[in-house]
């Protein structure tokens, strides 16, 4: 189903994943491997225009509060993740209706940790030049308001040099507006539910709209009719089916030379049916040897606290006591461009002072060494260590508070004095906040590592998600091309305590490639 000309956009950023219309969601998009995202846009008490997906917001009290009544700061403090929930998809990529039954992105607003929804100055400021960005214009404020949202959202376009670079969709009045007060600004003309498509293609070309943003299925219900409407090119989304088209919805349309773009909130859902994934790397740990065709594994301190195995699942012991150590199995096979990486995982003692993850790094592992009684500084190395060997980008499982994406766009250093010794410049590690339930209770699980150029988006499901909920996504520019993934676990002293003992058991590890 290829096709070279669709371009793939999270709606509301890749919202199935991450909370709607957050910097997380709209950067989750773009690691998905999106080619940009639509952002909801509204109008607030202080004048700004906002992204957000309604003209109402529910808090986890399920009070509705109108976006008009809240000002700058007021929606700062919203927490934009509180009433998220994982939603189960089946194999056509529909909801089942089964969702998590958690809320892993909820926030606290008096410690700063909790998403919010961003005005437009600082999405333009992120992503204007970085990405393919469509503001979402609608008039569920009133005509009043929508007028205003039009003149902000043309004077910050204006202010950022982005009028002829942003596409803006919206009704056919607002269209109109738009072209009058900004000749040059891309428009795509939101088809109105009573009028014919003939009606809404002319409306385009009164407007110079470039696009028409319309339902997939008006489009397959009138596809004859679509062969001579070119030059208007198609944005389609559903309100029937959000998340993503069906899989004979896409294939009736991906023919259309008309086609430009899906406007879906699961990108991972429409990557995986337009550019289909092939799995080049897997190992499911089974029987008691570690296959050396695949696996350098090895320490990441001179101590005897780590003890790495196979016994169906590769397996990083931790005793308790001792000082900093840990453990880990890296790919030998360097692993090129885009990756979705995922393992299952069992941790036995998650505690403060333990953590697990998998990571990509830029250098070549250490040499294989498991027996832990030899140990000397040259056969410990950092590429073993969780957190080690930077640059890098984990998805990890983080102490006892949860799930994260974690990453390091510094360099490992080697120093050479009387005896050589490396060290990894930690100062420079940074770590998205936690999110889920990393308790006792919740033992077993899924990490996942996705890349899409220089965007790492890190997921993770578990026995409250069964659906995929993301962790967080970075941007790595410090990566390159080329990295081999590590599995990794640790343990330190902290806070005055002993270090703790665990055992992190991983398995089912596989690696597809687009």
């Amino acid at each position: 189903m290829h096709n070279q000309k669709l371009d793939l956009y999270g709606l509301h950023g890749s919202s199935h994943t991450a909370p709607m219309d957050t910097m997380v969601a709209y950067w989750a998009a773009m690691g998905a491997g999106g080619g940009g995202f639509v952002a909801g846009l509204h109008l607030n008490k202080s004048g700004s225009a906002v992204c957000c997906p309604t003209a109402h917001l529910q808090n986890r009290d399920g009070e509705s509060l109108a976006i008009l009544d809240l000002s700058d700061e007021q929606l700062r403090d919203f927490d934009a993740g509180a009433t998220f929930r994982s939603t189960v998809l089946d194999a056509d990529y529909q909801p089942t209706g089964e969702t998590g039954s958690n809320y892993p992105w909820i926030g606290n607003p008096k410690k700063g940790d909790h998403l919010y929804h961003p005005l437009l100055t600082e999405v333009l400021r992120m992503f204007g030049r970085r990405t393919r960005l469509l503001l979402l214009l609608q008039e569920d404020q009133g005509e009043q308001a929508a007028n205003a949202l039009v003149d902000q959202t043309l004077k910050n376009l204006q202010s950022f040099g982005l009028t002829k670079w942003v596409t803006i969709i919206a009704p056919q009045t607002l269209c109109a507006k738009i072209h009058e007060q900004s000749p040059g600004t891309p428009l795509a003309l939101i088809a109105s539910s009573d009028a014919s498509l003939e009606e809404s293609i002319a409306e385009c070309k009164k407007v110079q709209a470039e696009y028409l943003y319309i339902s997939i299925e008006r489009v397959i219900k009138h596809i004859g009719a679509l062969k001579d409407i070119l030059p208007i090119k198609l944005l389609l989304n559903s309100e029937k089916a959000p998340m993503a088209p069906r899989p004979e919805q896409l294939a009736d349309v991906m023919g259309l030379d008309c086609l430009a773009g899906l406007c879906f909130q699961s990108v991972e859902s429409c990557v995986e049916m337009v550019t289909p994934r092939a799995k080049v790397l897997a190992d499911s740990f089974e029987g008691s040897t570690i296959d050396r065709t695949i696996w350098a594994c090895g320490y990441s301190h001179q101590n005897q606290d780590t003890q790495i195995s196979q016994c169906n699942g590769f397996t990083i012991t931790i005793r308790q006591g001792g000082s900093y150590s840990g453990g880990a199995a890296v790919t030998l096979l360097p692993i090129h461009s885009r990756f979705d990486a995922q393992v299952d995982f069992h941790v036995a003692h998650p505690h403060q002072g333990t953590t697990f993850e998998m990571a990509a790094i830029g250098i070549d592992p250490g040499y294989f060494h498991i027996d832990n009684t030899d140990l000397n500084s040259r056969n410990v190395n950092l590429t073993f260590d969780v957190h080690g060997a930077p640059p890098y980008a984990s998805s990890e499982r983080d102490e006892n508070d949860g799930f994260r994406i974690g990453w390091n766009n510094g360099y490992n250093l080697t120093k050479v004095d009387a005896d050589w010794a490396a060290s990894s410049v930690n100062m420079y590690n940074k770590y998205g906040r936690d999110v889920g339930n990393g308790a006792i209770d919740n033992p077993k699980g899924t990490l996942r590592l996705v890349r899409n150029g220089s965007v790492f988006n890190a997921y993770s499901k578990d026995k409250y998600n069964k659906a995929w909920v993301c962790t967080g996504s970075e941007l790595i520019p410090n990566l390159g091309p080329d990295i081999h993934l590590r599995l990794a676990a640790k343990h330190w002293n902290k806070g005055g305590e002993q270090a703790p003992h665990n055992q992190v058991i991983f398995s089912n590890f596989c690696v597809f490639q687009f």
